[in-house]
């Protein structure tokens, strides 16, 4: 019996401390906020090509511009600018500071990303380049260069 009460006075005794060392608790909230963003991924060379200044037909060109977004963020605007801009209308130089006109042409892209990860795609938008015939048909023989930075918001 004393067996007994002894080891139930070390059983009390122990669940006693236990609990005289008993632990608080506390919360604390976590939160992250995943950007709307979308980015330029690639594009392709515009080229002319060869232009005969005797053609009767505007030189024409394609190109293409690659964009990956958020998860379910469409871009909101798309835009260019030519290094040789002169007000809105985009010129290519030569070497010799003569210039020639071109105009730019591409839909505004609405479709919402899919991510940047592993799986998500980019989305093409084509631009399509022309040279109007009175714009080249007295430009002097040389090769003529631009380059334009496209500029995507979500």
């Amino acid at each position: 019996m004393k067996k007994i009460l002894l080891a139930s006075m070390i059983a009390a005794a122990f669940g006693a401390s236990t609990s005289a060392f008993a632990g608080n608790t506390q919360t604390m909230a976590v939160s992250a906020t995943i950007t709307g963003t979308c980015k330029l991924q690639s594009s392709t060379a515009m080229a002319f090509g060869s232009i005969d200044p005797s053609s009767l037909t505007a030189a024409t060109a394609t190109a293409d511009v690659t964009y990956k977004c958020t998860n379910g963020t469409a871009p909101t605007s798309l835009t260019a600018v030519g290094a040789n801009d002169s007000g809105v209308q985009h010129r290519m130089l030569t070497g010799a500071a003569t210039f020639l006109n071109y105009s730019i042409l591409f839909t505004q892209p609405t479709t919402a990303g899919n991510g940047f990860g592993t799986g998500s795609t980019a989305t093409t938008v084509t631009v399509s380049g022309t040279v109007a015939v009175a714009d080249f048909s007295n430009a002097i023989a040389a090769t003529y260069t631009d380059t334009l930075t496209f500029t995507i918001a979500p």
